[in-house]
């Protein structure tokens, strides 16, 4: 199952290491155009909202798979090791359940959002609802992370991508 958990999040990586290279480009040829020009390239300005989307979402489940997150250990580093553990595992239970309820709310906006085929009128009619469902398959990579870090922490084991030489703040 880890196996699995990493390599979906490394191929989202991918994905949204993508985007950003896409987001990269298109704001610069805007600007660039725009300078050269004083006008702005149809589509453009959509295109790079629809790759951050992309970039964000994505990226979080090789964030969490990674143990890449900005963690703060001001309490659990004064916590006796077995509570700080537990601490752990109560957090990632508490993520796992808001990513439950973040997946339905985005989730159901996503189905109402294809079903009338939503769209956003700028220099150019641009399609929302992928960017609605790549919301919720990002949320639910994370999900995947979040569970398998869950099940880690109650067998007793570091979450997935623990490094011992991580900084403690």
């Amino acid at each position: 199952m880890e196996t699995f958990v990493n390599r979906m999040a490394a191929f989202m990586a991918v994905i949204a290491t993508l985007s950003t290279v896409i987001l990269m480009f298109t704001v610069l040829t805007d600007v660039v155009v725009r300078n050269l020009t004083n006008n702005s390239v149809p589509g453009l300005l959509e295109m790079a909202e629809t790759s951050l989307v992309f970039a964000i979402f994505f990226g979080l489940a090789y964030t969490g798979a990674t143990n890449g997150h900005i963690a703060v250990n001001l309490l659990t580093n004064r916590l006796p090791d077995r509570l700080a553990h537990w601490t752990r595992a109560v957090s990632w239970i508490l993520m796992s359940l808001t990513l439950v309820w973040l997946i339905w709310a985005t989730g159901s906006r996503a189905v109402d959002s294809v079903s009338s085929g939503e769209t956003r009128f700028g220099l150019v009619e641009w399609l929302l609802w992928p960017s609605r469902c790549a919301i919720v398959v990002g949320f639910t990579a994370l999900l995947i992370v979040a569970v398998t870090n869950c099940f880690r922490l109650l067998r007793g084991q570091h979450v997935l991508g623990y490094k011992s030489t991580s900084i403690d703040i």
